[in-house]
């Protein structure tokens, strides 16, 4: 059923094809999609209402399709109208299929996340807002959901729009769902959307296939960081550097680093001795890909800075050896594949080392304690 929402002052002529109908709007041929069913004529509703330049829009509980003026809205939840955090809403699926919406959460983190074959690791001025969320099929027919089927966007606290990626991962897993929903068939889903370090993200506009539109005013909603990522002058904030601890694995950017051993050495590595007056520090560290493609483990695509107690730093070798000899190490590592690698450092024996810090590529820098080393 359709309602007549505004007066229209239309001339329409027919002309019948097999799968189009030729039509004039106001003087102006266009052409729908359509079939013919026992002598009728069927165009498609929603090809009909954009080149009438109307809103479409779609009413769970009622059934009902409303055809109205642009940026008016029909029965139903209102374009434009306050979500709350959850509570289901009627919106549509992009194929304009009936679904309903319940936005069930939202946290900062300052990890990467996996969905499927995506990887979204922030930069080291970037976090990440994941919205964590439920939609369940409210038609009659299988409908498919995916990525693109509700779009999200977050006006941060710049008044800058940021959106979301093109994954949608299942609840409690890295799998991306992309897949047709039976009638009444509910799944809860999350997406992620990447967005300056300093930034809030005071609002949210989530938008179904029918341009309905929802918006989330996520003051007190979204979760803080949690540490040792969260800096400790703004919980919502993340810290220029975050703290490592010996023994435990952290990410880097796709990499998974965990600090497995620490020496100072007179030894040659690789037949060169240490210059007078001037020792190797050397970390051995387990190095594990976190994502789900292929990473390559080797000297260009890890940049670590060593400190000492002056506040001076080392210059880098730019080599990563094998953990048992002093070949270089070159490897492509499988998702979940590990290796063991060593870096090693020319340090002053007058000036006592104290951190180490790794960074992959443009992702936040990692810091390890390594005053401990003897």
């Amino acid at each position: 059923m359709i309602r007549k929402s505004a007066a229209l002052a239309l001339l329409l002529s027919t002309t019948l094809a097999l799968a189009d109908t030729s039509v004039t709007i106001n003087g102006k041929a266009v052409t729908l999609p359509s079939t013919t069913q026992n002598g009728q004529v069927y165009v498609n509703l929603r090809a009909l209402a954009q080149a009438l330049g109307l809103r479409l829009t779609y009413d769970a509980a009622t059934k009902r399709y409303t055809l109205g003026p642009a940026g008016a809205t029909g029965n139903g939840q209102l374009a434009g109208g306050s979500g709350v955090v959850g509570q289901p809403y009627a919106l549509a699926n992009s194929d304009v299929s009936p679904l309903n919406f319940t936005l069930r959460g939202a946290e900062f983190v300052a990890t990467r996340v996996n969905i499927g074959q995506e990887s979204t690791v922030p930069a080291a001025d970037q976090k990440l807002l994941v919205l964590h969320y439920s939609v369940q099929n409210a038609g009659k027919t299988e409908s498919r959901f995916s990525w693109s089927s509700v779009k999200f966007t977050v006006v941060d606290d710049q008044n800058a729009n940021r959106q979301n990626v093109e994954a949608v991962g299942r609840e409690g897993s890295s799998d991306a769902v992309d897949l047709r929903l039976k009638p009444a068939q509910k799944v809860d889903v999350y997406t992620v959307i990447p967005l300056p370090a300093a930034n809030g993200a005071p609002k949210l506009i989530v938008q179904g296939g029918d341009q309905k539109v929802l918006r989330y005013d996520l003051h007190g909603v979204v979760k803080a960081m949690a540490a040792p990522y969260a800096d400790p002058q703004n919980p919502l904030a993340v810290r220029a550097s975050v703290p490592a601890k010996a023994s435990s694995y952290v990410q880097v950017g796709a990499l998974d680093l965990r600090l497995d051993r620490l020496a100072l050495s007179d030894a040659a590595i690789g037949g060169t001795k240490p210059s007078d007056g001037h020792r190797f520090l050397i970390a051995t560290f387990s190095v594990r890909n976190g994502s789900p493609t292929e990473q390559r483990l080797s000297y260009n695509n890890l940049q670590p800075t060593l400190r000492l107690a002056s506040g001076d730093k080392v210059t880098w070798n730019q080599t990563v050896l094998k953990a048992g000899s002093d070949e270089s190490l070159d490897v492509r590592l499988q998702p979940g594949e590990e290796a063991k690698a060593r870096l090693y450092f020319e340090v002053p024996t007058s000036d006592p080392v104290t951190t180490l810090s790794v960074v992959q590529d443009t992702s936040r820098p990692v810091e390890f304690d390594v005053s401990g080393a003897k």
